[in-house]
């Protein structure tokens, strides 16, 4: 059986007025289920080192396990950052790097790579879907770029208003 890939649509890509483009592969040989993607406003509080982005991503999918894991990847507008420089939060514990290729530790980043001048692209390897945060370690990318600055201003006012965007769709175990 093949891995069955899931994209949640954004019109554009990822952009300054949209930072955060998520994509999820379920593995072969998970059970059948809904997947849920859902970018809304946060509701994690960040260590005190960080600050999260105006943005928090829920996945809801069937679970993968440590050696068959699910695979999230985050596509983010970080202009003038380097890929070391954009870490990721489950819930709101920091995730390190994979140590083999499996979800070893779980979760863990597979790898962090720019794509274009503004995006870096986040992989990352879990048994369990939850809420992701990506933050913005102080003011960091604020200041990086002004852009990115009211960007993220001007999402955080329409995630307050309630706007969330959410992508919904149905995977079934394919007939063996």
């Amino acid at each position: 059986m093949k891995s069955t890939e899931v994209l949640a649509f954004q019109l554009g890509g990822v952009s300054a007025h949209d930072g955060v483009e998520t994509t999820v592969t379920v593995p072969a040989g998970t059970a059948g289920g809904m997947v849920v993607i859902t970018e809304g406003p946060i509701t994690e509080t960040p260590p005190s080192d960080f600050s999260f982005r105006g943005q928090q991503v829920d996945i809801t999918t069937p679970a993968g396990t440590v050696g068959n894991p699910l695979v999230f990847t985050f596509s983010l507008f970080a202009p003038g950052m380097a890929p070391s420089g954009v870490e990721i939060f489950k819930t709101t514990v920091l995730v390190g790097p994979c140590v083999d290729a499996s979800a070893n530790p779980d979760p863990c980043v597979e790898s962090r790579t720019k794509q274009g001048a503004d995006n870096i692209v986040n992989v990352v390897r879990t048994s369990t879907a939850s809420p992701w945060n990506l933050p913005e370690p102080g003011l960091l990318l604020q200041l990086a770029s002004g852009l990115l600055g009211l960007a993220l201003l001007d999402k955080r006012r329409r995630r307050a208003k309630g706007n969330a965007r959410e992508f919904r769709t149905s995977l079934r175990s394919p007939a063996r």
